[in-house]
């Protein structure tokens, strides 16, 4: 979760209020790594606030890969029925833009509720030492992130492409994977 505060701490200037670095109980006792977010709605779409999920996670990873060093698949967390259903059609449409290729997207859309008898679906707030890590430990956050191939990933994902292949009489040129071509760029600016 650490790893992901950043990109929704980048866009506090479109309305984010607050991040909060935690665990979400889920069903089976295991605590999930999740980031908080406080948001001002009416400057900031859930639609926008879910692209920057996305752009700050592989989804493809599953459960048993974790994130980068993290364990556990990747979840969106949703507050209400609304948010669900929009992070359903966000899920859908990301895989639809084939910017994955032919990797399955293994991010869970998950309701959060205010907890049961079990006490499934708590959020608690991890230590204040786990808080802003990326921004009190900028080296160490560096040398991790480089180090759990998390970097490299994004690079390599999001990296324009060159080519000297030929395309409509066109030689040479420049392909970028998250495009508005095949939707995704819509989908990371929540303007879908």
């Amino acid at each position: 979760a650490r790893f992901l505060q950043p990109a929704f701490d980048d866009i506090r200037y479109l309305g984010v209020r607050s991040t909060v670095v935690g665990f979400v109980r889920a069903a089976d006792g295991a605590e999930l790594p999740a980031v908080l977010v406080s948001y001002d709605s009416a400057k900031l779409t859930y639609k926008r606030l879910l692209g920057a999920f996305w752009r700050g996670i592989d989804p493809t990873r599953s459960a048993a890969q974790g994130q980068f060093g993290s364990a556990g698949s990747s979840v969106i967390w949703a507050s209400s029925q609304a948010e669900l259903t929009i992070a359903q059609k966000s899920r859908r449409r990301l895989e639809a833009s084939g910017l994955f290729k032919v990797r399955a997207i293994e991010t869970e859309v998950r309701a959060i509720d205010q907890g049961d008898a079990s006490g499934s679906g708590l959020w608690t707030a991890a230590a204040d030492s786990e808080q802003d890590w990326y921004r009190r430990q900028p080296q160490a956050y560096e040398k991790l992130r480089a180090q759990s191939g998390r970097s490299g990933w994004f690079e390599r994902t999001y990296r324009p492409i060159t080519t000297t292949a030929c395309a409509d009489g066109v030689c040479g040129y420049v392909y970028f994977p998250c495009s508005d071509e095949n939707g995704c760029t819509a989908i990371m600016q929540g303007k879908w």
